[in-house]
């Protein structure tokens, strides 16, 4: 995710009392959701094998993007006077990216673990130590990708961060370079991985493909279908800033922005709706979670009432 010497609201179609509606529903949804799944993979008795690991580092990158990007930006929108500093421009704004790709590099490990199991099913799977040194690697280049936003950012009036790169082309490449690793790279890696997969699936036995073999691709599928869709418009709109903002329409580009920025959101709420659904161990235990998260809100909603509304209650 690439910052810019402009700040998200100016670039919002949406009134921002309603923008600000939809972060806070994202980010109580995605919590409650990831904190969820976290809560349901990390029980002892439920055996964490490497996708499960692997689906444990998606949850907490998820947790980490709402925490650095859709709650500085509830704080931004509902405070008028909100101005950023030296912290918020060489910590905070540069690990959205840090979280930003965490999420896709987990995707992407996520999908090429699904191919190698069950394409070459008689041949050692990879180990729980496997699986550690891809998580690893995985925040190691996120760390990487995110440095160059530590050294250029800085506050400026009024409540953003400016990219101060020593040239134009500077900014180009790097914009380049995210849209190449973040998004374009590995949707190649994983649809490469999925088309061998749906080959093998095709072409084998019914009953030479495990039931559960079946189930786990069709979740990451999901996962992957998900990525794709909510991260192009963002992506969209970053080359067209950097490479055609004189040659564009203005309302064109507000749209490309703010669809890419809300789906952003989207997306990171998404995936631990996605397992809770479509993957049948996690189900009942995620959705019993979920139920009683939302019934313990509601008990102290209730419970703050102690006495029936009033006329008057309804006045703002």
């Amino acid at each position: 995710m690439n910052n810019t010497t402009f700040t998200p609201s100016s670039f919002s179609i949406i009134s921002q009392e309603l923008k600000l509606a939809l972060y806070v529903v994202f980010l109580i949804l995605g919590l409650a959701g990831n904190i969820a799944l976290l809560s349901v993979l990390t029980k002892k008795q439920i055996s964490k094998d490497v996708f499960e690991l692997l689906v444990i580092n998606l949850s907490v990158a998820d947790v980490l993007f709402h925490l650095f990007y859709i709650a500085p930006n509830i704080h931004r929108l509902a405070d008028n006077g909100f101005e950023v500093s030296e912290f918020h421009c060489k910590f905070l704004y540069p690990f959205w990216t840090v979280a930003f790709c965490s999420q896709i590099f987990t995707i992407t490990a996520m999908s090429l673990h699904r191919y190698w199991v069950v394409v070459y099913s008689l041949r050692p799977k990879p180990s729980k130590r496997a699986a550690v040194f891809w998580i690893v690697t995985i925040w190691s280049l996120s760390f990487i990708m995110a440095a160059p936003l530590i050294v250029v950012s800085k506050p400026v009036f009024p409540g953003s961060c400016l990219e101060a790169w020593p040239s134009q082309s500077h900014r180009k490449a790097f914009t380049v370079s995210l849209f190449l690793i973040q998004y374009a790279v590995p949707l190649a890696v994983i649809a490469v991985a999925y088309f061998k997969l749906v080959l093998f699936l095709v072409r084998s036995p019914g009953n030479q493909v495990s039931k559960m073999n079946i189930q786990v691709v069709k979740t990451t599928l999901a996962i992957v279908i998900i990525f794709a869709v909510c991260m192009f418009p963002s992506q969209l709109s970053w080359i067209l800033w950097d490479f055609a903002r004189d040659n564009i329409n203005w309302k064109i580009h507000q749209t490309v922005w703010s669809a890419g920025d809300l789906a952003l959101c989207l997306h990171a709420a998404l995936d631990p709706v996605v397992y809770g659904v479509f993957v049948k161990r996690f189900r009942q235990a995620y959705t019993g979670w979920v139920l009683l998260l939302f019934s313990c809100g509601s008990r102290t909603l209730y419970k703050g009432r102690k006495k029936p509304l009033r006329h008057e209650d309804h006045a703002f």
